[in-house]
């Protein structure tokens, strides 16, 4: 089976109504799995799932999914940099004028 992921970089933990695509992302990604309820149980729910496999995960897993999030985290604040030094650009423009 050869997986495929479409749209979007890997997703973020931080966003409250994406966090079930980002706990099935995570497990289908990291998760040794052979069939679909080697990654959801039947029965069981995303954030439970992704909660018991954090449990049990290798260092190296739990140091992959921070260093996702890592990449998150830098991109927003050099969106956040980016913005404000364009609102200061404005700023100095209009005062010259």
């Amino acid at each position: 089976m050869l997986l495929s992921f479409y749209g979007q970089q890997y997703p973020q933990n931080d966003i409250e109504d994406g966090m079930d695509y980002y706990c099935g992302f995570s497990m289908m990604l990291l998760k040794p799995w052979r069939i679909p309820t080697n990654i959801l149980p039947d029965g069981q729910l995303w954030m439970d799932a992704f909660g018991i496999f954090l449990s049990l995960a290798w260092p190296a897993v739990l140091r992959i999914l921070g260093n996702f999030q890592f990449l998150h985290k830098s991109q927003r604040r050099s969106n956040e940099v980016m913005t404000h030094l364009g609102q200061m650009q404005q700023e100095q423009a209009r005062k010259m004028i």
